[in-house]
């Protein structure tokens, strides 16, 4: 293994890597967007937090690398939608997608998701709205605080197995009892 420091750019023939089975260029200073990574078939762990990454993510990625089990994105800059493709990455079971600036609801597309219910969704501290959807209650692991959510939360009636719930209104937003941050860890016990 080899560690790149001080990368600016993820090099567009990365993509043509088709052998490749990890990618970590986590902790860089990667400022350009994600590059098409068609030919990655192979790739299992994608590990790009804590960069500068700006722009969408990408709407191919369900088909570009369908056999990721980690996806980590956390902590850049991308500015999107969650892109219904997520659903495609069938046997990923790490996703974070925390501290951006992703924008808009979850849809409902995530609950497609072959290992929906070992999942861990990081989703924390972007710009998200809505209602969260009641399949969320499904996930092993989910993180949706710092977001804009809308009550009523309709995983209150369906949690029996969690191990904390944080719901609260932020003093920096709209004093309403429509906004808040919701936060929920399945436990976890083997059974």
């Amino acid at each position: 293994q080899r560690r790149v420091h001080g990368l600016r750019a993820i090099p567009p023939t990365v993509g043509d890597m088709f052998r490749l089975l990890k990618l970590d260029l986590s902790d860089n200073k990667i400022e350009h967007p994600l590059p098409a990574l068609t030919r990655m078939t192979r790739l299992r762990t994608l590990l790009l937090q804590r960069n500068h990454i700006p722009g969408p993510i990408p709407t191919t990625i369900g088909t570009d690398v369908p056999n990721l089990h980690t996806l980590d994105l956390s902590h850049n800059a991308l500015v999107s939608t969650l892109p219904a493709s997520l659903a495609r990455l069938n046997q990923t079971y790490l996703l974070h997608l925390n501290h951006n600036r992703l924008h808009g609801t979850i849809p409902d597309a995530l609950q497609e998701m072959t290992l929906f219910q070992r999942l861990r969704l990081h989703l924390q501290f972007n710009e998200l709205t809505g209602i969260i959807p009641s399949f969320m209650a499904n996930i092993r692991e989910v993180y949706l605080n710092g977001n804009n959510w809308t009550c009523p939360v309709p995983l209150y009636n369906s949690i029996y197995d969690a191990q904390f719930i944080v719901c609260h209104a932020y003093p920096q937003v709209a004093p309403t009892p429509g906004k808040l941050s919701f936060e929920r860890q399945r436990s976890q016990r083997w059974q």
